[in-house]
């Protein structure tokens, strides 16, 4: 499968559709029940096909399609910032201030000027346990490394655990855990861990 499969940088803009269903897939839950709240796939989709920096990204192509996603953000670039008339524009004025309130609390993150942030790690439902979400998180670690960054940040949250295996598998330590009990579990999740990798530690595998 991988001998098939080209990580590059940045997502083609050919395949932007792609990645902004790619990325409603991977969250769909969370998005539905706490963020954006869209009225349907559509609405979604076109939302984030606007809002996506495809820039702030690694790609794992195969052929046509899009095998998986790596979105980035440092203290310069956010891989995902929905602009405020998009939300006024398609929910109106006061539901979507509360969903920019939404969008801010979950994406408030902003990392330390050597950090790099993994705001996205997603791959196609077709191409999953086949090592793309593996390979795409070491390119992470090895250009930032090679960019000059101390650190890469991620946050899990605890109903992810297939996820967080692969992260301490590769050397991420937890550093801090939020506890949100009922106020997130409609979307799927109760807490959220922050986790790093120092790139003076040499991950397995690299």
């Amino acid at each position: 499968m991988l001998d098939s499969v080209r990580i590059i940088s940045g997502v083609p803009s050919r395949l932007r559709r792609q990645a902004a269903l790619l990325y409603y897939q991977a969250f769909r839950e969370k998005v539905d029940a706490l963020e954006l709240k869209p009225g349907s796939v559509r609405q979604a989709v076109r939302l984030y096909t606007a809002s996506l920096d495809l820039d702030s990204a690694l790609a794992a192509v195969k052929g046509h399609h899009l095998a998986g996603l790596a979105g980035l953000t440092t203290r310069t670039s956010r891989f995902l910032q929905v602009p405020w008339p998009l939300l006024v524009q398609e929910f109106g004025f006061w539901r979507a201030l509360s969903r920019r309130m939404n969008l801010a609390i979950e994406h408030m993150h902003k990392p330390d000027p050597d950090e790099q942030h993994l705001d996205t790690l997603a791959v196609r439902a077709s191409c999953r346990n086949r090592g793309i979400g593996t390979t795409l998180l070491r390119e992470v670690i090895a250009r930032a490394h090679a960019d000059g960054f101390g650190k890469v940040t991620l946050a899990v949250v605890n109903t992810n655990s297939a996820a967080r295996r692969l992260y301490e598998r590769e050397g991420f330590r937890a550093v801090r855990t939020r506890h949100y009990g009922w106020l997130t579990s409609r979307g799927g999740f109760t807490s959220v861990t922050k986790m790093q990798r120092d790139l003076a530690v040499q991950a397995p595998g690299l």
